[in-house]
Parts: C-alpha cells; sequence; structure tokens
C-alpha cells in the first residue's frame, strides 16, 4: 500500500482488501497471498463499484453546485 492512499482516498483501503479476501492484508511473514482468479475476480467488481460510487458522488456535487458544470449555459 502507498502510504496516506487510504486518507487521500477518505476510505479504509486495508478493510476493503480485506473484505475481497482474508490473505490480501494478512501480515504473517511467510504466509502466501491468495491471488487466485477468484480473488482477481473479487478486486475487479470491488474496483468497479468503487468507480461507480465515486462517479455518483461527484455526479451530486454537480448537481449541487451546477456552477462547476461545464455545459452550463449563461
Amino acid at each position: 500500500m502507498v502510504p496516506g492512499f487510504s486518507t487521500v482516498l477518505g476510505m479504509d483501503s486495508i478493510q476493503i482488501l480485506a473484505d475481497v479476501h482474508p490473505s490480501l492484508v494478512s501480515s504473517t511473514p511467510g504466509r502466501t497471498k491468495n491471488i487466485s482468479n477468484v480473488t482477481i475476480e473479487g478486486l475487479t467488481q470491488t474496483i468497479h463499484s468503487l468507480e461507480a460510487q465515486e462517479k455518483r458522488v461527484r455526479l451530486q456535487k454537480v448537481r449541487v453546485n451546477p456552477v462547476f458544470c461545464c455545459c452550463t449555459t449563461y
């Protein structure tokens, strides 16, 4: 993880990874990470879900503050 990653995104990236598969955040030395196709698919779905969530948040901001919309006519 990049230092400050959770702070920048405003979310708990460790918890998000743990929700996909606990082995992704295991800090036990010598313990392998599970990178099966199922885990990769889980990560892909999580990324798409987070992107959609961010899109909804940004769209809501534009609706609340239409001045920032590039297509607003004056």
